[in-house]
């Protein structure tokens, strides 16, 4: 589970990542609790695309970096 927080049209202050998870369901809970608690303390969600995602895209790659050279 991979998600990025921050101001619109800026780069976002944070990136975060979580799992795995044992399921989708165990996924989507924890996602949500996320989303209630960024909600909580102001962040609204964005329903344009975000400099972000690009952020995010890195991370992922970074991460199965990561794993594919910790399974060899």
């Amino acid at each position: 589970l991979l998600f990025a927080a921050g101001l619109a049209g800026e780069q976002p202050t944070t990136i975060k990542s979580q799992g795995p998870f044992p399921g989708p369901f165990v996924a989507e809970t924890i996602l949500e609790s996320i989303v209630e608690s960024l909600t909580l303390h102001g962040y609204q969600l964005a329903d344009d695309p975000q400099i972000c995602c690009l952020h995010v895209q890195a991370r992922l790659r970074q991460l199965n970096g990561t794993r594919s050279h910790a399974s060899r």
